[in-house]
């Protein structure tokens, strides 16, 4: 397996699970949420106007979505890049890419996994520990901030879904890098997509 993904909303321990596993496997590490960093796009920087938190849940999981849609040509040009330039394997961690993007690349060279967290308590207490800009936030704006991540976790579950990509759910913290180990392996084997799952 050359190139591993590790996609999800923020704040689900994606980071934490990729880091161990790059240094497991010798890895680099890619990191999705540079180039949103680097980038004046409109699509990419939303998140960087207050007020952007003003907007309904699902207003903000379409701008999500869109970021996504704009991050691609970039990422689909890393795993591109891996495939042929490298015999190191190489793991991207971020938010943006999408089931339906990663569908195409699914096979020897190429598996992902998506960790979700459903339960809006547990991301807004994450949110609280580990975002000092979240923490800044009036508790409206906190509400819609974990709404939209509720939300772009369902839509993320239902693409996996439809695409045959594995997810998880991001509890318990203590075996999730297990967990997404074998969901990287399951990736590869389109017939135990569901062995994963834990929600309804």
């Amino acid at each position: 397996m050359q190139v591993s993904v590790i996609a999800g909303p923020s704040n689900v321990g994606k980071s934490t699970a990729a880091k161990a596993l790059g240094e497991i496997r010798g890895a680099r590490l890619l990191e999705v949420d540079d180039l949103a960093r680097s980038s004046t796009s409109k699509a990419l920087a939303f998140e960087r106007d207050p007020s952007v938190w003003d907007q309904s849940p699902t207003s903000l999981c379409e701008l999500l979505i869109g970021k996504g849609i704009a991050l691609w040509p970039e990422i689909a040009s890393w795993i591109d890049g891996s495939i042929i330039d490298t015999d190191q394997p190489t793991i991207i961690e971020g938010e943006g890419p999408s089931p339906g993007h990663l569908r195409a690349y699914q096979g020897a060279d190429v598996a992902a996994v998506f960790v979700i967290e459903p339960d809006a308590r547990r991301l807004h207490d994450t949110l609280s520990e580990r975002s000092q800009s979240y923490r800044k936030l009036p508790p409206l704006q906190q509400a819609n901030v974990v709404q939209m991540n509720v939300l772009y976790g369902e839509w993320l579950r239902h693409e996996c879904d439809r695409q045959g990509i594995p997810w998880i759910e991001s509890q318990p913290w203590a075996t999730l890098l297990t967990r997404c180990t074998e969901a990287l392996l399951e990736s590869k084997e389109p017939g135990r997509v569901t062995a994963m799952r834990t929600l309804d």
